[in-house]
């Protein structure tokens, strides 16, 4: 067991993590990295600048990269030189600077990137339900969408966005086959605020993978399987049952089990996300 935690960042997605951590006493010490030099010591852990970060970095320590996607590189080195187990956020590379830099790390071990909903307990159930009905599945629908999320430029939606439906296709099927761009909407606002809606289609055989994602919709994360007499939908955002867990708690199950965890990939299946994602953009810009 790992008696000390450090997360990067101080977000509202690393408060949500810190929350969950401290809920379920996964660690006796959680210790917050933030970019503001205040100094700050809460009942249940610790808020600390960069400059003290490489100081209180133990032997018994893991970690969690949560800040700013632009920083990811910065702290992935880091916690790579440190030779810690740990999770980043995606998306792991943000730039083909960073891909170029990445690639010549040598020595790199494989990589916890927080794919969200490669942790969801229903992951699990689709993937039996594909590798025993291959040839009779006629479509897979994966849709992401949320009104509430606001952006001012074209494609943040996608860049945000796109690595969850990627990264589930990359796990079931293990390659990404040829796409077309089958939709493309954008308009503005009230405050300049930029709506986009995007629909990929995938060809894989007799399979066909859509992939629709919109800030225009309420709130979805939908798996629809569609065979020729059944249809199975799965949602993300509703997964915890009796006999399952949540997908933080699947998420650090993962971390703890590390060398043995089937979701610690090479640093190739992140790359290839990445590859796809500049091959979307260049398709929609």
């Amino acid at each position: 067991m790992y008696k000390e935690h450090i997360i990067i960042g101080y977000g509202a997605w690393a408060k949500k993590i810190i929350n969950f951590l401290i809920k379920n006493k996964l660690f006796k010490k959680i210790i917050v990295v933030r970019q503001k030099k205040q100094f700050i010591i809460y009942p249940n852990y610790k808020l600390i600048n960069n400059k003290e970060l490489k100081k209180i970095y133990s032997s018994n320590s893991t970690g969690h990269i949560c800040s700013d996607n632009k920083t990811h590189y910065k702290y992935f080195e880091l916690f790579n030189k440190l030779k810690k187990k740990f999770i980043i956020e995606k998306p792991l590379i943000n730039s083909k600077s960073d891909l170029k830099k990445i690639s010549k790390i040598k020595n790199k071990k494989k990589i916890l990137v927080n794919y969200i909903d490669l942790f969801n307990s229903n992951l699990i159930k689709i993937k039996k339900i594909i590798n025993k009905n291959k040839k009779k599945i006629i479509t897979i629908q994966i849709i992401y969408s949320g009104k509430n999320q606001k952006y001012k430029k074209k494609s943040l939606l996608i860049n945000e966005w796109l690595d969850h439906p990627l990264s589930i296709i990359l796990y079931l099927f293990n390659k990404f086959p040829k796409f077309k761009l089958i939709k493309l909407e954008r308009s503005y606002k009230k405050k300049k605020n930029l709506y986009e809606t995007v629909q990929l289609e995938y060809k894989l055989k007799n399979i066909t993978i859509n992939i629709f994602i919109s800030n225009k919709i309420k709130k979805q994360r939908l798996i629809i399987i569609k065979m020729n007499s059944k249809k199975y939908f799965f949602n993300l955002n509703n997964h915890k049952n009796k006999n399952s867990k949540s997908s933080f708690f699947n998420l650090y199950k993962n971390l703890m089990k590390f060398n043995k965890s089937k979701f610690v990939f090479n640093f190739s299946f992140h790359k290839k996300i990445f590859i796809e994602k500049l091959k979307v953009n260049e398709k929609i810009n």
